[in-house]
């Protein structure tokens, strides 16, 4: 079986393992065994350590090493996912890999957390829920919102332009081999939309759009850019619509909090993910390639009522109250 050396050796030199998600479990002489994160040891000659503030141990003591609280090294058990040196074949990666995917159903399976399209990300304590959004200035604001004022619908232009959406997907897929666990935070093509306004609900001129440029909400929404080739025609198309709904439903409530930015939502980082990966931002060098990059244009050919939540209709697409085709 290899030694607990022989894994601190591979924590140090291996650059594709963090060793910041690993903790070490150690012998006290007094207290028993005690665990703490691997970055908090000193591995250099005893008699060189002057910090206070870094542990160094004789390596007799350690009992086992965890990734993300798994253990994977264990001397009293003799098991080593590590280097596989007492049978096990599937590698360290592999290993972490499998803790990484139960560790994201867990997360998924503890939150009810809807990936709707309001580009925030929300927690929630007791009465109010603490409300994160991007603004078109890339800065992060924290908002209490009232319960009554979430959103549960919203209206939506769906793009289909295959065109657009391969150009979408070509951001997408430069995003991904940067960061694969980023897979899951790319939009789906079925679900590629403009929305036009987010709405709590309690129960024939053509309009052309120019989708060029990339743009982002506090880095951890990326968005393609819409440019209306005619911006009156298409102000007053999302006027009308917002008119018509007051004037026949009173009771429905906007719920937008800042200035209205026409986008198209690429990839955007959940909370299971960002917790995953310690960040919620999306470096630009994943996508800087295409800052300036022209998708395409599109006919805005339908509107369609969304409701905000997991289920998806036959055509994979948000479960859709109503739609207008123009």
């Amino acid at each position: 079986m290899k030694t607990a050396w022989d894994v601190i050796k591979r924590l140090q030199w291996d650059n594709s393992l963090n060793p910041s998600l690993f903790t070490l479990g150690f012998l006290d002489r007094f207290l028993g065994v005690l665990e703490k994160p691997f970055s908090e040891f000193c591995w250099e000659d005893l008699a060189s350590v002057d910090d206070t503030e870094v542990f160094a141990i004789p390596q007799h003591r350690i009992q086992y090493f965890k990734y993300r609280g798994e253990k994977v090294w264990d001397k009293p058990s003799r098991l080593d996912l590590v280097f596989g040196s007492k049978g096990d074949e599937r590698g360290i990666h592999n290993v972490i890999s499998e803790i990484d995917a139960l560790k994201l159903k867990k997360e998924m399976e503890k939150e009810e957390y809807t990936d709707d399209d309001s580009d925030i990300e929300c927690g929630s304590d007791e009465d109010n829920a603490l409300i994160f959004v991007g603004n078109p200035s890339s800065k992060i604001n924290a908002l209490k919102i009232e319960e009554e004022d979430r959103s549960t619908h919203f209206i939506a232009i769906q793009v289909k332009d295959p065109q657009i959406l391969s150009g979408i997907e070509e951001v997408q897929n430069s995003v991904r081999e940067h960061e694969e666990i980023l897979r899951d935070c790319c939009m789906d093509n079925r679900l590629i939309h403009l929305t036009l306004e987010m709405l709590r609900l309690d129960g024939n001129e053509e309009i052309e759009l120019q989708i060029e440029g990339l743009g982002t909400f506090g880095q951890r929404v990326l968005y393609a850019k819409v440019n209306p080739t005619d911006q009156m025609l298409f102000n007053q198309l999302h006027s009308i619509i917002l008119s018509a709904i007051k004037e026949s439903s009173p009771k429905v409530k906007t719920t937008n909090k800042f200035e209205y930015v026409p986008h198209i939502t690429i990839t955007k980082v959940s909370r299971p993910i960002s917790k995953i990966r310690h960040s919620k931002y999306i470096p630009g060098s994943y996508y800087s390639q295409f800052d300036q990059k022209s998708f395409g244009k599109f006919v805005v050919d339908n509107i369609k009522l969304c409701v905000i939540e997991n289920d998806r209709g036959s055509d994979g697409f948000y479960r859709t109250l109503n739609t207008i085709e123009l």
